[in-house]
This record gives structure tokens, sequence and C-alpha cells, in this order.
């Protein structure tokens, strides 16, 4: 698998191809375990890419460079910052 991987990308170094393969081996299903092993490990599916991060969904489906990327990723961390202020600002009975 590693071999192929590295036939297709044209790379020389297995270094750079264990990662990828590693993915696709722990994503795939299998027969004897009923699951891919890495929720067969973690009890849910491997999340990969923008989709299944934490960022909303909106801004995420339009992005179509690494500049629009980043716009979303300083924006989001905005928002987040702005709730955790939020919640620290709430007096601690609120959790009682």
């Amino acid at each position: 698998m590693l071999m192929t991987w590295m036939d297709d990308e044209n790379c020389k170094r297995r270094s750079e191809g264990l990662r990828f393969v590693q993915l696709m081996k722990n994503r795939a299903y299998h027969d004897g375990i009923k699951r891919a092993p890495y929720a067969a490990m973690f009890g849910h599916d491997i999340k990969v890419g923008l989709s299944t991060s934490v960022f909303p969904k909106e801004p995420i489906e339009n992005i179509r460079t690494e500049e629009e990327l980043e716009k979303v990723v300083r924006e989001f961390g905005v928002e987040e910052q702005r709730q955790q202020e939020q919640i620290e600002d709430q007096p601690m009975d609120h959790y009682l």
C-alpha cells in the first residue's frame, strides 16, 4: 500500500507517505471487527477535513483559497473568545 502511494505521488521518501497510508488503513472497514479500526478504538468515525471540524458549516462550504480559510479561522477564534468571556462573566451560582 505504501509503495503504491509512493508511485502515485512520485515520492521517494517512505516517511512522507506513512501518515496517509496509516489514515487509509485506520478508516477502512474491517470484517473481523465489523467497523474501522479507528472507530473500534475511539468509538466514532475518524474526522477528516473541514466538514468534520468544529467550524460552522456555512462559512466552510464556500472556502476556495487558503486566504478564505485563514479569514474563517480568525473570525471563529474571535467568536469563540467572546463566548468564553461570556461564560467567565456569569456568576458561579449559575453552575450549581
